[in-house]
């Protein structure tokens, strides 16, 4: 009888560690997929090093969609604004493309710039990226009352982005 003392006790433990700690949120898939990898730690080696940086990539990527989303439906009354962002956003595109070109010209990719190319270019592309998403975000935060060189950028009126 002795034996199921301490266990008793071990189940006591764990059960007070539960309740003293509540469930974290559910993470998302590509969130559990950066953790399991170790995204951050130092010391990964080149393959994981890329793939984390290629998780960075796509969630920029789905952070400037989102937000372009969010820009093309606060403005959707302003044809003659959608036109023209459309247009800038193709030509940000060409900008990104002719940019990460000159910044890794040499199409041997991984042969001309060593082992770590992947993730050097997936950072590189999510750096721009990011960029274009803070560009995109003043149309969602508004200009300041008084600004007189907001242009097409609506007044804040102290609500929330969209």
């Amino acid at each position: 009888m002795r034996p199921i003392l301490p266990l008793l006790l071990l189940a006591l433990a764990c059960g007070n560690a539960v309740a003293a700690n509540p469930v974290a949120p559910a993470l998302t898939p590509a969130d559990q997929q950066y953790a399991d990898l170790g995204c951050g730690r130092p010391g990964l080696d080149d393959q994981t090093q890329a793939r984390c940086a290629q998780l960075d990539l796509d969630g920029a990527k789905k952070e400037m969609q989102q937000v372009y989303q969010q820009v093309l439906q606060r403005y959707a009354d302003d044809a003659a604004f959608i036109a023209k962002l459309k247009a800038a956003q193709v030509a940000w595109s060409a900008y990104f493309d002719a940019e990460m070109a000159a910044l890794y010209p040499d199409p041997r990719g991984v042969a001309a710039y060593g082992s770590t190319f992947p993730s050097c270019h997936a950072e590189a592309a999510a750096y721009l990226i990011a960029r274009r998403t803070q560009e995109l975000r003043r149309w969602l935060e508004g200009a300041q009352e008084g600004d007189v060189c907001a242009g097409s950028i609506h007044i804040n009126d102290g609500e929330a982005a969209d």
